[in-house]
């Protein structure tokens, strides 16, 4: 993912710019909150936690929709 590659390059601010675009695209990815919320979890800890109760709330919708379906 162009993301995470620009991650390890050292450009955050872009990085964090593309995986909030795929949240625009898709609010129910799973991967783009894990990445945004480690992204600042040394910098700003309130957006860290943010991104990540994002995507808790998403793999328990996850899990209570795979429950129902079963």
């Amino acid at each position: 993912m162009l993301a995470q590659t620009k991650g390890r390059l050292g450009k955050n601010q872009e990085c964090v710019a593309y995986f909030k675009r795929v949240l625009e695209l898709n609010p129910k990815d799973f991967e783009a909150n894990i990445e945004i919320a480690q992204i600042h979890e040394q910098t700003d800890s309130k957006i860290a936690l943010f991104y990540y109760e994002n995507a808790l709330k998403i793999a328990n919708n996850n899990i209570e929709e795979r429950k129902r379906n079963n």
